[in-house]
């Protein structure tokens, strides 16, 4: 969005012969507290003390002839003190036959009540409101920026936005700024210093506006609500820490197995392009897939033979019982329900449901696929490991498992192996 355009802008005049002010528009008096006589005999002290060296350096240019019309942003200075963004356009003229500058200033808002209503939506609104050019440098803050930050808004003036970002993150300056050059617009959140030493996360929106141009961000602090979905990622992540853990400590046999089958299943996942949140929680659900064991007998768990139909069954509702387990943890509906899936086959021939085709989850079909690979490749005391090759034998036979996430399986070949095995020396579960 470019081009602010003038609407609620009163444009304010000022006219310099030298470095003297000549005629001053009694509207200023609004703005600056300053009559018409104040600002001729003392016009610098309505403009910010950084941005004077500027303007004087234009008003030189424009009455030696050295350039034409110029225009460049700068702060005024209200009459409380505080800093208020306005753009100059500078052009040479004539007062009573000798050079001239005619300055004329456009300063937000608009003259008598609505400068009040636009200091108090300033100074009250809960956002942060930032201006600043296109070296970064800030024009204005809010006090919002002091509550967030912990150093007055008025600290930060003339200083580099860059600086108010937190260390790591610095360097993300100049992309911002490509951003708004290119596109006259950015969105994103930042990192920036907090108070008392921390850090904060500001959701912002910021646009170009007027001929400077000049950048007006406008920022939500969003630091709780990132803060809780790294806690809610960490507590999901916990869960099927323990929940791993539980399985391992009933089934020794199979230490490792809901890792190595997690690792391997969000390979897969990422193999069949799936986003980086589904991922996540095709990882998550196959860490948790054996849950439901640890209500299952230890002695039904750890028997080397075969198992009578009874046992058989109670072995069979475990993909229940899991989600019985973690109903309770307010884990997304999908994750339970690949993990009361994950033993269902494309034909109706799995279990609890005997699901078939589309009706069972992707996740649940793929946590399928490396479940086979990883049971058929890792040794077990009835037997050794089996090829790889085995695997995908078995894979291929009938209609039981998704085609499509098979030939996932036989694309990472190999690499299959280095997947789990990382998975245990905790490196990652992809190469």
């Amino acid at each position: 969005m470019r081009g602010g355009g003038a609407a609620g802008r009163r444009p304010a005049g000022l006219v310099f012969q030298g470095e003297a002010c000549r005629a001053a528009d009694p509207w200023l008096e609004e703005i600056t507290g300053l009559s018409p006589a104040q600002l001729r005999s003392g016009w610098d002290r309505a403009v910010h003390p950084e941005d004077l060296a500027r303007l004087r350096e234009a008003l030189a240019d424009c009455l030696e002839g050295r350039r034409g019309t110029a225009t460049l942003s700068l702060r005024l200075v209200d009459r409380e003190g505080r800093a208020v963004l306005a753009e100059a356009r500078l052009s040479p003229t004539l007062l009573d036959g000798e050079p001239a500058a005619l300055v004329v200033l456009e300063v937000p808002p608009g003259p008598g009540a609505g400068a009040a209503d636009y200091a108090r939506l300033f100074a009250g609104v809960s956002d942060l409101v930032v201006t600043h050019d296109m070296e970064g440098r800030i024009l204005a803050a809010n006090p919002a920026v002091g509550r967030v930050t912990g150093r007055p808004a008025s600290a930060w003036l003339g200083r580099p936005l860059a600086d108010m970002l937190a260390p790591d993150v610095k360097h993300l300056f100049a992309d911002y700024r490509r951003t708004l050059e290119c596109e006259g617009r950015a969105r994103g959140v930042m990192k920036v210093l907090g108070r008392e030493g921390g850090e904060a996360y500001l959701e912002y929106d910021s646009v170009l506006l007027g001929p400077g141009p000049v950048a007006h961000l406008i920022a939500r602090d969003v630091t709780d609500r990132i803060l809780n979905a790294r806690y809610k990622k960490a507590l999901r992540h916990g869960i099927a820490a323990v929940a791993g853990h539980l399985v391992e400590c009933r089934d020794p046999h199979t230490v490792g197995h809901q890792r190595r089958v997690a690792a391997l299943a969000a390979a897969l996942a990422e193999e069949l392009g799936l986003g980086r949140e589904e991922v996540e929680d095709v990882r998550l659900a196959a860490l948790l897939h054996d849950i439901g064991k640890a209500a299952v007998p230890a002695e039904i768990l750890l028997r080397p033979g075969p198992l009578s139909e009874l046992e058989r069954r109670l072995v069979q509702q475990h993909p229940r019982i899991a989600v019985e387990i973690l109903r309770e943890t307010l884990l997304p509906p999908r994750v339970l329900a690949a993990v009361s899936q994950h033993h269902e086959r494309l034909d109706g021939s799995g279990y609890p449901l005997g699901l078939k085709g589309p009706d069972i989850e992707l996740a649940a079909r793929i946590i399928a696929v490396a479940d086979v690979v990883e049971a058929m490749t890792a040794h077990r005391p009835y037997r050794p490991a089996l090829p790889l090759e085995a695997a995908f034998e078995e894979l291929g036979r009938g209609v039981r498992y998704d085609p499509e996430v098979v030939r996932a399986a036989e694309s990472l070949g190999g690499k299959s192996l280095e997947i789990m095995r990382r998975a245990l020396e905790g490196r990652g579960g992809s190469v």
